[in-house]
């Protein structure tokens, strides 16, 4: 039976907040009553993020661990993407408790006469981080045409049959799959709903984009992957 819901959910040392999230994710799903999937991709984890997945799923078997060879954040998004599934919705969701669970009850009321619920990141305080994505904006609206407001956040809700093919249209390689997205759904003009949603500074770990001279190499990388789609069929 096809699902109504699969969460994907890239991971990678997640051992502190594996339990807050998962238990939120849990708690907000079972609230629906729906058919829904729990897709965690580990990629390579070193501590005890899988066997604290495995844990929790014996208390809700919607939860799928997939364990992958340590590959880097960036590629295991391209194997989210990539990875064919039988349900009506996707959304893609990290970790991290910069957004945490409950924000979704706020998507999900929204999707009934659209094809993506995206949020939108209010009040970022990390200057260097709002200054990237102010330049990701820029590109991807001067390439695509305007539409997403966050055109780089995870926290969207797509309905699968429309983004299927255009998901496996991304390149391997593709530093921000998400940017791509976005660019989808500027160009095709995709039915979508943009509502804002609470956001925090994470409370566990750093961002893998927290060094300036890595930001700039992925501004610049990302900025010509996106020039390239914007003259590919």
């Amino acid at each position: 039976m096809k699902n109504n819901l699969v969460i994907l959910i890239p991971a990678y040392n997640e051992e502190k907040t594996v339990d807050l999230l998962l238990n939120g994710w849990s708690k907000v799903l079972s609230s629906l009553s729906i058919d829904y999937k729990i897709m965690i991709f580990d990629d390579g984890s070193t501590d005890a993020t899988r066997e604290r997945v495995l844990a929790l799923k014996k208390m809700d078997d919607n939860i799928i661990l997939l364990p992958l060879k340590h590959c880097g954040y960036n590629k295991t998004i391209n194997t989210i993407y990539n990875y064919s599934l039988d349900t009506e919705w996707i959304f893609q969701a990290d970790f991290d408790d910069e957004i945490m669970p409950d924000e979704f009850l706020k998507l999900w009321k929204l999707k009934d006469d659209v094809d993506a619920v995206l949020g939108v990141r209010l009040h970022r305080q990390n200057l260097l981080r709002t200054v990237v994505s102010s330049f990701a904006s820029f590109w991807v609206k001067f390439l695509f045409g305007y539409g997403v407001k966050d055109v780089n956040i995870p926290f969207r809700l797509l309905r699968y049959d429309v983004f299927k093919p255009l998901l496996k249209k991304i390149p391997e390689g593709t530093l921000y799959p998400n940017l791509f997205i976005s660019a989808y759904i500027n160009r095709y003009k995709i039915k979508m709903v943009q509502i804002p949603i609470v956001y925090k500074v994470r409370s566990f770990g750093a961002s893998h984009l927290s060094n300036f001279g890595k930001l700039f190499k992925h501004c610049v990388i990302s900025g010509w992957q996106l020039l390239k789609l914007k003259f590919s069929k």
